[in-house]
């Protein structure tokens, strides 16, 4: 098994700061773009770790639903930028959970 290289969480911790500097703009556009970026840099921290473990380089299943979801998020609460500004640390602390996830467990082998 490689050792484990911080660069994904990195690029997740900085989409956060990002998107929460975004979120407290005056323009609406980019207060929009806030939520686009964070589920940017989720997608890309996941093909990013799944490049340096050996794989192919793209996000898995699960970054994308979770990046599907940040938009939808942002979007129902842009209206209100305070909530928007308090949602965009909890939402990257969820996308942690993507860009740090183990690796699947090999198959027992069966019992005599």
């Amino acid at each position: 098994m490689k050792p484990s290289l911080p660069y994904p969480a990195l690029l997740l911790a900085g989409g956060v700061l990002l998107s929460s500097v975004l979120c407290v703009q005056r323009s609406d556009w980019l207060v929009l773009a806030a939520p686009a970026s964070l589920a940017l840099c989720v997608l890309v921290g996941a093909a990013l770790d799944s490049r340096l473990r050996g794989g192919w380089v793209r996000p898995s299943p699960a970054a994308l639903i979770l990046a599907a979801s940040f938009l939808l998020a942002g979007l129902m609460v842009a209206q209100d930028r305070e909530q928007l500004r308090q949602l965009m640390p909890i939402l990257g602390a969820s996308a942690a959970v993507v860009i740090t996830r183990h690796p699947r467990r090999k198959a027992c082998l069966p019992l005599p």
